[in-house]
């Protein structure tokens, strides 16, 4: 089905945190972590940054990225400018192990659109891109909000 890859890029999109909450139930812990370091690949990302946005404690997040570095799906190290702080980048593995999840995930979301019509999977698809422009302006209205504050 071609329009599933366009259909879980935007579900993505959408609203990334409660999709990967809601994603979550069904797959490992450590997906949401791939995710959210999937997606911030050219940037440094802090083990606390990860704790902030799982709404976990720094302690509980260091456990989860202690086994997930033993299990070569992502690299910590401490910067020279900061010992406190560890940055934390997926790994190739990594990838790999997240590429499946997605991929699982398109074999449900094909099963579950495959009572669709082609025109109604293509409706689908542009209610879905109405709703991540809706979204994107909806944040970047908070943003300058909160920045104003």
């Amino acid at each position: 089905m071609e329009n599933c890859q366009e259909f879980v890029s935007l579900l993505l999109k959408t609203n990334p945190k409660e999709l990967i909450d809601r994603l979550s139930e069904g797959m490992t812990g450590t997906t949401p972590i791939l995710l959210y370091l999937s997606q911030r690949r050219e940037k440094e990302v802090l083990a606390g940054e990860l704790a902030d946005y799982l709404s976990v404690s720094t302690a509980r997040i260091a456990v989860i990225l202690e086994r997930m570095q033993k299990k070569g799906l992502l690299e910590k190290y401490k910067p020279i400018r900061d010992k406190r702080m560890t940055v934390v980048h997926i790994t190739e593995k990594g990838l790999a192990v997240l590429n499946d999840a997605i991929n699982n995930l398109r074999s449900f979301i094909e099963e579950k659109l495959s009572v669709l019509e082609e025109d109604e999977r293509k409706t689908l698809i542009a209610l879905l891109e109405k709703l991540v422009k809706a979204n994107a302006i909806r944040k970047q209205v908070e943003d300058n909000a909160n920045a104003q504050a």
